[in-house]
């Protein structure tokens, strides 16, 4: 197994966490970037991958260069809600929680249709360090 590999591998171990948890957010998140790729052409997994490499392998994020804040910032936020989802069902709970929109939802909230602007995704475009915001108009 090469380097480039094994940093996949993050990406996909989360996938197949989500899945044992039956949180659909990886089928959400790619059904969208096959609908509107990246500019950077990566999937899910690789983002996520990629990211991991730059804080363990790096120790920071390029923000003047190849890491856009907002995209980090996205994936942080949900991968925080991805966290809690899980620890609140480990715990047996099925109440309602505050997301990371602040809103009261149920832990299994992320369903397979649930639009991917609630996971905090699609309604920017990273480009190399900038962030392009698409209007409201032309979504």
């Amino acid at each position: 197994m090469n380097a480039r590999n094994r940093e996949n591998k993050f990406g996909l171990s989360l996938i197949e966490l989500l899945t044992h948890y039956d949180l659909p957010d990886a089928t959400v998140i790619e059904r969208h970037y096959a609908q509107s790729p990246r500019t950077d052409v990566q999937q899910w997994y690789q983002l996520l991958s990629s990211f991991r490499g730059a804080v363990i392998h790096n120790g920071h994020f390029d923000f003047g260069g190849i890491h856009d804040i907002a995209d980090v910032s996205n994936v942080v936020i949900h991968l925080q809600d991805i966290l809690t989802r899980i620890v609140l069902k480990k715990a047996g709970f099925e109440g309602q929680y505050v997301n990371h929109q602040g809103i009261h939802v149920l832990v299994d909230w992320v369903k397979d249709d649930t639009p991917v602007a609630q996971l905090g995704y699609g309604n920017w475009t990273p480009v190399f360090g900038t962030t392009s915001r698409k209007s409201s108009a032309s979504r």
